[in-house]
This record gives structure tokens, C-alpha cells and sequence, in this order.
């Protein structure tokens, strides 16, 4: 994110671009993440994985990283994923075979969303200390 429209870096841009959306949606979703379109905020590790350098993530805790495999932003999430590991932080990654973004929250797809909640809750469940 943060480089709309696709620049290269990431070919599940292109490859599922008009996947549910395309690159001139992800340019107008991108401005959510920026304050009156200020440049810094473009450049924010904080609002952008894809910004992101080791010392960013240093302390981050376990971490899930899903992804849709037909998603144009399916390959920034994997960077991410694989940012996290290169930080030291014990992470894993899930990618929803056939998916496209955000799929699970769809009408009919109850089996998918069930799936997803259900390895998020267990996940959290498994990395969360036991409360007092």
C-alpha cells in the first residue's frame, strides 16, 4: 500500500487487479490512511506494512498474517509476513486458497468466515497469557 497504482513490486497487484476492486479503489482506500493527504503519512510504517524496516517491528508480539490468495494485496501481506520473521517475531501466515479480499465477510460464505474465526480465536487463545 501506499504506492497506487502497482509500481512492479508486487504482482498480485496486477494479477487480480478488478478482483472485487481495482487499482484507481486502492488509490481512494489508500487516503483513509493519510491525514489531508500528507506525504509523511504515505511513507508511515505505521499505516503501511510495506514501510516497514526491522527496528519497526522489534517487540511486535506473535503475530497471524492472513491473506487472500486472489487478493491485489495478497504479495504486501506476505512481505510483511516475511518481515516479521526477519525481525524475530514468531509469526504465521494463512492464505485463503481461491479468496479474494476479505472474502469470509461475504453473504454465503459462512464455511469460510466460521474457518477464520475460528483459527483467529484459537490463535489468540494459544498467545494470550491467562488472565488474573
Amino acid at each position: 500500500a501506499g504506492g497506487y497504482p502497482n509500481t512492479g513490486r508486487y504482482p498480485s497487484q496486477a494479477e487480480f487487479d478488478g478482483y472485487l476492486f481495482g487499482a484507481a479503489e486502492l488509490a481512494a482506500f489508500a487516503m483513509a490512511y493519510t491525514v489531508e493527504g500528507k506525504a509523511e503519512d504515505a511513507r508511515s510504517s505505521l499505516a503501511w506494512p510495506s514501510k516497514t524496516i526491522a527496528e519497526d517491528l522489534k517487540g511486535f508480539p506473535t503475530s497471524i498474517v492472513r491473506v487472500d490468495e486472489c487478493d491485489p494485496l495478497r504479495d504486501e501481506g506476505c512481505e510483511f509476513y516475511r518481515s516479521l520473521l526477519d525481525a524475530g517475531v514468531s509469526a504465521r501466515l494463512h492464505i485463503t486458497g481461491g479468496a479474494t479480499h476479505a472474502a469470509f465477510m461475504y453473504p454465503g460464505m459462512d464455511d469460510m468466515a466460521a474457518e477464520a474465526y475460528d483459527e483467529l480465536k484459537a490463535f489468540v487463545l494459544r498467545t494470550t497469557p491467562p488472565g488474573p
